[in-house]
């Protein structure tokens, strides 16, 4: 796999990414479940991985689902115009 977008948190398989593996988390600020302490902890376990963090104010830990109330129009917009241009670089 040539990189990896994470939405709304990381999945048990992410700590078997490779070394300099691009990697993208597209995370709501404040989001519940996944705060800074929780990619740095990430990071410290996947050392080498290029993580790149990019957080969206306004929205819930569902930014992206407009059926639900944690919906964020802009940050959706946003994050589908980074996550394209990410997957335009691979």
């Amino acid at each position: 796999m040539a990189g990896a977008i994470l939405i709304a948190g990381a999945c048990e398989w992410a700590p078997s990414l490779r070394r300099a593996m691009p990697v993208e988390a597209h995370i709501a600020r404040p989001d519940p479940f996944d705060d800074d302490a929780y990619f740095a902890e990430w990071a410290g376990a996947n050392p080498g991985v290029d993580l790149r963090m990019h957080r969206y104010e306004g929205g819930g830990h569902y930014f992206l689902d407009p059926a639900l109330p944690d919906y964020h129009a802009e940050s959706a917009r946003l994050c589908r115009e980074r996550m394209l241009s990410f997957l335009n670089t691979l």
